[in-house]
């Protein structure tokens, strides 16, 4: 693993939301969360927020504070009690661990909070070393790599940072690679800062023109490559740029049409699916620049990002191409995401896939440390609040939507009523009822039309009456 290099390993929750204990690990490329809704997805990647935050716990920039995310009294686990008829709410005391492999050395850490004193605690003095040296190599002007932190929530599109920092101008305050930090593991969405930072780099470029001297910008460069691969990839077209206008301070995407003649598209007239996947793609390649500016490649920067449901606002032709895109153009980082698309999780190795599920009984896990948690001894109740990260046993690559849902994600491919004809049809071909098997057969065909399933019945049916007239003669 390269010198510079961050992975997040495990993870183990102790009533941290609905989690009385979790154990999860995370692949060092990529990691896709799947189950559903209320299953605790979003609570492990706000999980990993918190934990990666303790790594700007002394991280400064001379222009912005930046503030890591932290424990909220509000994610401690509630235990519910009755005493007579009254029933009361305690929170339990609230412990996130983490590992993770930082510049390859083993960092184990935790963060705590605990009912009595509602403040933040933990043990941090590991990952406190590690983020005094992200803090020396900024305040030091040293060469080697940050890592990008970021989170991306279910929100980003709509839901904006709203603070009077972010006006026009920020950045002529000045640039320190810490920048690059600012409200990244916020789960509202900074899109002010993104363009604000576009915005500036835009007129050093311009006056770099007019003074007659070389003009490129290789951060800039960076970030308008990795708009400009994405959007190619998810439309096809091949000669797209992308620049700010500064007449109207919006970022442009410049597409040819066929005649050649180009055509500015403004970035916030995209449809939500464009616009999402490349304000994602922006905010960590701009990002990225920030962090290591002198960079010889650097959308090759190191970093862990989390996105929560990857698959917002996408049409599935782009779902299945969004996890490919996006460890291509930023090869070292670590994605952990969340995903319901059948489309999606059928676009990865289900070695990256990780489920979630209740503890059985006798089953042993380990935390952080590598210490053994049984779950032997525990009350019914205790037990439902024991959960563990899980690798489906059945393949997911380059299986249909239909496998995906039915064996994978545990949910019917069809609706229910076609899926109880269906099993009425094979019932009467299977003992030789054919008049019935015709009557269901040919009302699925009204319904569905020319479905493959019915196709594959009716040529089924046929054999069995060209069996019985075979028979007859």
């Amino acid at each position: 693993m390269p010198d510079d290099a961050l992975k997040l390993k495990r993870l183990r929750l102790v009533n941290f939301r609905k989690f009385g204990g979790l154990s999860i690990d995370f692949d060092d490329r990529l990691t896709v969360l799947i189950g559903d809704n209320g299953s605790g997805k979003t609570a492990v990647l706000d999980a990993a927020a918190i934990a990666l935050g303790a790594f700007l716990i002394r991280v400064n920039s001379p222009h912005h504070t930046i503030v890591g995310r932290g424990v909220q009294a509000s994610d401690m686990r509630l235990r519910s009690s009755r005493t007579g008829s009254v029933i009361s709410n305690q929170p339990q005391p609230l412990e996130i661990q983490a590992a993770a492999v930082f510049r390859n050395d083993d960092v184990v850490w935790s963060r705590t909070m605990n009912e009595s004193s509602r403040r933040q605690g933990g043990m941090l003095r590991h990952v406190t070393q590690a983020s005094q040296a992200l803090q020396r190599e900024i305040t030091e002007g040293g060469k080697t790599s940050l890592p990008l932190f970021a989170y991306y929530g279910t929100g980003r599109l709509w839901l904006h940072k709203r603070d009077r920092q972010y006006s026009e101008g920020f950045f002529s305050k000045g640039f320190s690679r810490a920048n690059g930090y600012i409200d990244c593991l916020d789960y509202a969405n900074n899109e002010k800062l993104m363009l604000n930072w576009f915005e500036r780099m835009t007129q050093i470029e311009l006056q770099k023109q007019q003074l007659g001297v070389d003009c490129r910008i290789p951060e800039l460069d960076a970030v308008r490559e990795a708009l400009a691969r994405c959007f190619t990839d998810l439309t096809g077209r091949r000669q797209v740029s992308v620049i700010f206008d500064l007449s109207v301070n919006s970022l442009m995407l410049v597409d040819s049409d066929d005649s050649g003649s180009p055509q500015m598209l403004p970035f916030e007239n995209l449809s939500d699916g464009y616009r999402n996947t490349l304000s994602l793609i922006a905010d960590i390649a701009y990002r990225m620049a920030m962090l290591n500016p002198d960079a010889e490649h650097i959308l090759d920067s190191p970093g862990v990002v989390l996105i929560d449901e990857i698959d917002l606002h996408l049409h599935p032709k782009w779902q299945e191409r969004i996890i490919h895109d996006l460890i291509t153009i930023f090869p070292r980082v670590q994605f952990i995401v969340s995903s319901h698309a059948p489309s999606v999780i059928s676009s990865v190795k289900s070695t990256h896939l990780r489920g979630i599920r209740q503890v059985q009984v006798g089953e042993t896990q380990t935390d952080v440390f590598g210490n053994p948690i049984l779950s032997d001894g525990l009350s019914e109740s205790e037990r439902s609040l024991r959960y563990t990260a899980y690798i489906p046993t059945v393949e997911s690559y380059g299986h249909n939507a239909g496998t995906v849902l039915e064996d994978i994600m545990g949910a019917n491919d069809r609706p229910s009523s076609v899926k109880r004809e269906l099993s009425r049809f094979h019932h009467a071909l299977d003992t030789g009822n054919l008049a019935e098997a015709e009557a269901r057969l040919s009302s699925l065909e009204n319904e569905l039309g020319n479905d493959p399933d019915l196709v594959a019945g009716r040529v089924s049916l046929d054999l069995e009456r060209l069996d019985g007239d075979d028979a007859l003669d």
